[in-house]
């Protein structure tokens, strides 16, 4: 998964950005167009199911985490926004937190299909 700092932050409103890119997740085969279309434009699960991952991430007490968002073209970025320097945050933060991440998108097409009853 690729990470990036501040890479939409001119799209943002904070201090810096840590990013992941989450472009194109696996979705079921067979999985009715008309339904994945109403989710692309709603984005009903999807921003429910981005919450819960914010919501795990927070967990973690990281006094610098303010907020999340979708990003970049066709929202293909989830961007955790930031607050303060970014001096105190670790690799090791960003590591866990992109476990996190990589967790939620390799399990986002199973969760979409049981959501929608499919």
């Amino acid at each position: 998964m690729k990470v990036a700092i501040d890479r939409h932050i001119q799209d943002l409103c904070a201090d810096f950005t840590i990013e992941f890119e989450v472009k194109s997740p696996d979705i079921p085969k067979g999985f009715p167009e008309d339904v994945w279309e109403a989710e692309w434009t709603t984005g009903s699960f999807t921003n429910a199911y981005a919450q819960k991952a914010f919501l795990e991430i927070s967990r973690s007490g990281y006094q610098w985490l303010d907020d999340w968002s979708f990003v970049g073209r066709s929202n293909g970025w989830y961007a955790l926004l930031c607050k303060g320097s970014g001096a105190g945050v670790q690799p090791r933060s960003i590591d866990r937190i992109e476990k996190i991440v990589q967790r939620y998108y390799n399990a986002y097409g199973k969760e979409l299909a049981k959501h929608y009853g499919i």
